[in-house]
């Protein structure tokens, strides 16, 4: 059953000046009803029975008429025009947007093993299981979960609420709901459109946004609709200790998947110095990026609510998400070869930029782990000669294609280097499960059967072998997924916000909230337009990508043709995807829907 939500009627009298809703008890009864359904990406029932409930919402007590957006794998996204009737609209449509799938609960087991974790869907329930305990036995670190569960509002009720996807972000999904039905009770003094999107699978591949923006073009032509940006919101959260601010943002950070195919020189354990451990290149490789300050990415901008001076923002550092070497049994031999894949996060950095760059290291890599095999086997045989040497190479996914057409003679038959590759991409999907790795072989029994990861490495393994490519050696390239930067820009709904921050700031109503550049965590706004930078760059992708166009796609052409400005506007909460994952209240779900209220009713021209 739904929790009662009535839609507030306005009187003609009313209709004289834009009301100003009251927010909370709407977006927190679709918050948690929202919250209540397990929409684990991927999960195709899940995830569409979350997508029926927003259509739910949407439609209950109003004549909004949500579509249904296919992502092509079973799933689809919600979109709902509304349409405002004043006559002075000429098409002028702002998009808000947000996703409601989320990643797994098993944190959430060790204090619900009965029920596999499910009590994160229960907000209520967790609250008070947490409370207790808690109660009982807590850590430093717990310590600021016991004072949010314990903090109450003037009203005597809980600013918190816990579970999965309260924060990241089924309550931006509710924000939205809720900014919707108040808009279609106003409709008739709104000098424009809104369009409500909400997407799946935001948390694997982001194929909900991508599917989505060629039905955004087609929407915005049938429709003479005239885009002027999109309003996502996700949510923020504390950057470090001190952070308290509620920020605004205008950019969207960027996602590179650098990966590193290794091939080592294996030998008999009783013989170790005759070969050259791929395990140990592996590690090195991850040893020099993972959390090297030197390759974050930086960005600078004036500071116009600061009187203009400099900020500097600048990205976290790589991190590796997998390093394994490639051996399917045990043995006494040393690795052969060996897999490595590094998450950067990008604010100016290009995939020519990137793909140099990573060259470079695993090049500074190899010839360590070279040198250190010299320097050791001298001081283990006590004298200075040096053990069997090798010639290392570090070559990228293109220069590795050019191997195999040359040792094909294939140099002048491209059709030819092409049909090898199609073949290789069918052997690949039809015999995949059998060439899989224990925790691998477990996720296909999840529904991960295609893994892009997984099939980007064996592309490249295949290739190693027709191009006769002869350890040690490090192929470097790039896996799915990618998510483009969007620089910060300004525009319309920009300039309102920046008026709307300074003023609240001004007048101390919420002076905590903060207008930053670009938004740090990965999120669907990469996929709605594309930076000059970006474009111009698109073959060192491309190019470096075994799966592009052999399983993933990214429709380049579409998004620079959409290029909307873009914003994130989202709820405030803490501890995304950990066991505390919550959301604050008071903030999300009555702060920020006015000021996206605030904004749409400027921006759109709200007239009386």
């Amino acid at each position: 059953m739904f929790a009662t939500l009535e839609i507030a009627e306005t009187s003609e009298k009313e209709k004289t000046a834009p009301p100003t809703p009251r927010w909370q008890e709407q977006v927190r009864a679709i918050t948690e009803m929202l919250v209540t359904i397990p929409t684990v990406s991927p999960d195709m029932r899940g995830e569409n029975k979350c997508a029926q409930l927003i259509s739910t919402w949407l439609t209950r007590g109003t004549d909004l008429q949500p579509a249904q957006w296919p992502t092509g794998d079973g799933r689809v996204s919600v979109a709902c025009l509304l349409r405002g009737t004043h006559p002075a609209n000429q098409g002028r449509t702002v998009i808000i947007m947000g996703h409601y799938d989320t990643v797994g609960v098993k944190e959430y087991q060790a204090i619900d093993p009965d029920h596999s974790g499910h009590i994160a869907f229960q907000p209520e329930r967790l609250r008070h299981l947490l409370l207790e305990t808690l109660g009982v036995s807590r850590t430093p670190n717990e310590e600021d979960v016991w004072q949010d569960l314990n903090e109450l509002g003037p009203d005597g009720r809980p600013t918190w609420l816990f579970g999965r996807g309260s924060c990241d972000m089924k309550s931006g999904v509710a924000i939205n709901i809720a900014l919707m039905r108040q808009l279609w009770v106003e409709r008739a003094n709104l000098a424009g459109n809104v369009l409500f999107v909400a997407c799946p699978d935001e948390e694997t591949e982001s194929l909900g946004v991508r599917t989505a923006v060629p039905e955004l073009l087609h929407l915005r032509d049938s429709e003479n609709l005239s885009y002027l940006g999109l309003i996502n919101t996700d949510y923020a959260a504390p950057r470090n200790r001190t952070d308290h601010g509620r920020s605004i943002y205008t950019g969207t950070i960027g996602k590179l998947l650098p990966s590193f195919y290794i091939v080592g020189i294996p030998t008999h354990v009783g013989d170790p110095f005759r070969g050259i451990d791929a395990g140990q290149i592996a590690a090195e490789i991850v040893r020099r990026i993972n959390l090297n300050p030197n390759l974050c990415d930086r960005w600078v901008q004036a500071d116009e609510l600061n009187d203009g001076a400099m900020r500097f923002e600048v990205g976290v550092p790589p991190i590796s998400l997998k390093i394994r070497d490639l051996k399917s049994e045990y043995n006494v031999q040393t690795a052969s070869e060996a897999f490595v894949y590094i998450n950067w996060l990008t604010y100016t950095t290009t995939p020519a930029v990137a793909l140099a760059t990573m060259v470079n290291e695993a090049s500074s890599a190899l010839n360590q782990v070279i040198q250190d095999r010299n320097e050791r086997y001298q001081r283990f045989t006590n004298r200075g000669e040096l053990p069997e040497q090798y010639t290392p190479q570090v070559i990228s996914y293109e220069e590795l294609c050019q191997r195999v057409r040359v040792a094909q003679g294939w140099q002048d038959d491209e059709v030819a280097f092409q049909q090898l590759l199609n073949a290789l991409t069918v052997e690949i999907e039809e015999d995949i499960s059998p060439r899989l790795h224990d925790e691998e072989r477990m996720e296909a029994k999840l529904g991960y059967a295609a893994d892009l990861r997984t099939k980007s490495r064996l592309m490249v393994s295949r290739l190693i072998h027709y191009a006769k490519l002869q350890g040690p050696a490090v192929v470097v390239f790039f896996s799915p997924p990618y998510y483009p930067h969007v620089r910060p820009a300004q525009n319309e709904l920009t300039a309102v916000l920046r008026e709307n921050v300074r003023q609240r700031r001004q007048n101390q109503i919420e002076p905590e909230i903060l207008l930053q550049g670009y938004y740090p965590y990965i999120s669907d706004l990469s996929f709605v337009c594309l930076d000059d930078d970006i474009e111009a760059q698109i073959n060192a992708l491309s190019d470096n990508m075994p799966v592009f166009n052999r399983g993933f796609n990214l429709d380049f052409a579409s998004m620079q043709a959409l290029n909307l400005p873009v914003l994130n506007i989202g709820p405030w909460g803490k501890d995304a995807h950990g066991l505390y994952e919550r959301v604050y209240m008071p903030y999300s779900f009555e702060v920020v829907p006015q000021l996206i209220y605030e904004a749409v009713e400027e921006v759109l021209g709200y007239e009386p």
